[in-house]
């Protein structure tokens, strides 16, 4: 019985995405990031965020949708020199990021409000510290142990009719929950966890039609 209630669900909401828009979404803007940590003497930076986003509708009239995006995006801080030496100065690390979002949007054709929320992986690509590239693993002169950035994203936006499309203008935080480093830094917590604002501009361009 319960097989049957799952694949009749299951027909009844591809039914529901067969009849209703989906949206690619290529997008950018700017990220302000810093690091969790109970230490002082670590301030944020500005980076940057761009990529592409895939709108899979759930309902038919676009209600709730999941929301895929392929990201590259820049974190990091800026370490006072009273922390570490192998850690001073402006840090950043590149990475490739992926959000899976469950989005509820709400408004008509020409204007619409939306939220949005979930989980994203990140891996790290490379970084620098005051020009040094960051080495990733034990025993490095500037090292951080680890490249897997497990996170959670809340946050929610705008949507303007332009042409065939929207213009999406949409704001998010990002919230890291792994240690990206393990060897103590003095007058730390030994936590250091990526905490992220991104705002971004995209246009979600139709996939077909209806």
């Amino acid at each position: 019985m319960k097989k049957i209630v799952l694949l009749t669900a299951l027909v009844f909401t591809l039914g529901f995405a067969a009849n209703a828009q989906s949206y690619i979404i290529p997008k950018g803007g700017v990220v302000f990031s810093n690091y969790k940590n109970t230490g002082s003497g670590i301030e944020g930076r500005t980076g940057f965020v761009g990529g592409l986003g895939l709108s899979i509708p759930v309902t038919s009239d676009n209600f709730f949708t999941i929301q895929p995006e392929l990201l590259y995006i820049q974190k990091g801080a800026k370490f006072a020199t009273n922390l570490a030496t192998t850690r001073v100065g402006d840090t950043y690390i590149n990475y490739f990021e992926l959000p899976v979002l469950a989005k509820i949007n709400f408004g008509g054709e020409s204007f619409k409000l939306y939220v949005n929320g979930g989980p994203s992986v990140s891996y790290a690509l490379f970084g620098k510290t005051n020009n040094t590239d960051i080495e990733f693993g034990d025993g490095a002169d500037v090292s951080f142990n680890n490249r897997i950035d497990l996170g959670l994203q809340f946050g929610g936006g705008i949507g303007i009719k332009a042409g065939p499309g929207d213009i999406l203008l949409d704001a998010r935080y990002g919230l890291g929950l792994s240690n990206l480093l393990d060897d103590p830094i003095a007058g730390t917590d030994n936590e250091l966890q990526n905490r992220v604002f991104a705002f971004t501009v995209g246009y979600a361009i139709p996939l077909g039609g209806r």
